[in-house]
C-alpha cells in the first residue's frame, strides 16, 4: 500500500482490517524527500500503534533525493522503526543507483527496481545495473546472464516503445519540485518547444505542483 504522509491516520482501519484477513502488509510512505524528522517520527508512531504493518518503505517520488538525503532518512528510520525496512528510487536526476547503495549500506534491506528502469516517467533504478553493483559486493555469487539479456532484449524494444526514462525535463521538474505527470501530460501534446515546455515548468514551480493537478 502506498499513501502520502497526511493520509496514514485515514488508512489505519484499512490496514487493521488487512491484516485481520491474513495478509502481510508493506507499506510505502511516498514523497519522503526533506520531510522534517518530526513529521516521520509522528507518521512512524502512527504506524507502528496499529500493529499491522511487517515493513514499512520510504519512497523518492518526485525523483529528487540525493545520497546524503538518503542516509538521513534512513538513520530516521533506523532511530523510530526499528524493524526491516525499504527504499523505493525515481530516477528523475540520475542518483537512483547512488541513493540505493546509499540506502543499502545504512540500514535498508529491501529495494525497489525494475528491468530498464521501467517506471513512471523518469522510471526507477535498473535491475541490471543494481545487482551488478549487489553482486559485486556478495563476490560475484549471482549469475546475472539472465537478467542481462532480458534487460538488453525484451525491456529495451519496450522502452523505445513507451519511452520512459531520465531527460533533461524529468531533472528540471524535480528540482523545482513538480510532479512528473505533468511532464508526461506535457510531451503527450508533442506539440510544444523546448522554450515553451521550460516555460510551463518555471510556471507550475510557482504554485503548488508536487502534486499532479489534471484541471491545471
Amino acid at each position: 500500500i502506498a499513501a502520502h504522509f497526511h493520509e496514514i491516520e485515514s488508512i489505519i482501519k484499512a490496514l487493521k482490517i488487512i491484516k485481520k484477513l491474513g495478509y502481510e502488509i508493506i507499506l510505502n510512505i511516498m514523497q519522503s524527500a526533506y520531510k522534517k524528522e518530526n513529521i516521520f517520527k509522528k507518521t512512524i508512531e502512527k504506524v507502528k500503534k496499529s500493529k499491522s504493518v511487517k515493513l514499512l518503505y520510504f519512497a523518492d517520488s518526485l525523483g529528487s533525493m540525493t545520497p546524503d538525503e538518503t542516509i538521513r532518512i534512513c538513520k530516521i528510520f533506523k532511530k523510530y522503526w526499528k524493524k526491516d525496512f525499504g527504499f523505493h528510487s525515481h530516477d528523475n536526476c540520475g542518483d537512483a543507483l547512488s541513493n540505493c547503495l546509499a540506502a543499502k549500506s545504512h540500514g535498508a534491506n529491501w529495494l525497489d527496481c525494475t528491468i530498464q528502469g521501467m517506471g513512471r516517467g523518469a522510471g526507477n533504478v535498473k535491475t541490471e545495473i543494481l545487482l551488478t553493483e549487489i553482486n559485486e559486493l556478495n563476490k560475484n555469487r549471482y549469475n546475472l546472464k539472465p537478467i542481462y539479456e532480458l534487460a538488453e532484449g525484451t525491456f529495451k524494444n519496450l522502452k523505445k516503445k513507451f519511452k520512459w526514462g531520465s531527460s533533461l525535463y524529468y531533472y528540471i521538474a524535480a528540482k523545482k519540485n513538480i510532479h512528473p505527470t505533468y511532464i508526461q501530460s506535457i510531451q503527450q501534446e508533442d506539440k510544444y518547444s523546448t522554450e515553451y515546455i521550460i516555460k510551463l515548468l518555471d510556471q507550475l514551480s510557482k504554485i503548488n505542483a508536487g502534486s499532479f493537478d489534471q484541471n491545471y
